[in-house]
């Protein structure tokens, strides 16, 4: 099992939601302290409501970590640009969904491979 380490911690990685890969999320790993760091922040700005946290932990955790993807529709077929605007409108609105882009964000070691590897 792959785990990440320092030596790869500023790569950028792809992590496939198909087996095409024509549809997927480029991110870098957020280590430790970047997580607490957001996780307070959150917490702050959701004046201590910790549901309310949770989801604004989301939000900028997906922020922080993600620098784009590919084949990001809407419900019209119309692709949606990646942007920290579009990460929050999605976040909202197809918040199952999201949950599960920064549960893998959050393992980038087992689902992303290393950009570097394709190139």
């Amino acid at each position: 099992m792959r785990i990440m380490t320092e030596a790869y911690k500023d790569r950028e990685y792809f992590i496939p939601l198909d087996a095409r890969r024509s549809e997927g999320l480029y991110g870098r790993p957020l280590s430790s302290s970047q997580r607490r760091r957001i996780a307070q922040e959150a917490l702050l700005e959701a004046g201590g409501d910790v549901v309310m946290a949770g989801h604004l932990e989301m939000v900028k955790t997906l922020q922080a970590g993600l620098t784009n993807w590919i084949g990001m529709y809407d419900m019209a077929g119309e692709e949606i640009p990646f942007s920290a605007e579009a990460v929050k409108a999605a976040c909202e609105y197809d918040v199952d969904l999201m949950n599960s882009f920064a549960i893998r964000l959050k393992n980038i070691a087992r689902y992303g491979d290393e950009e570097d590897e394709k190139n």
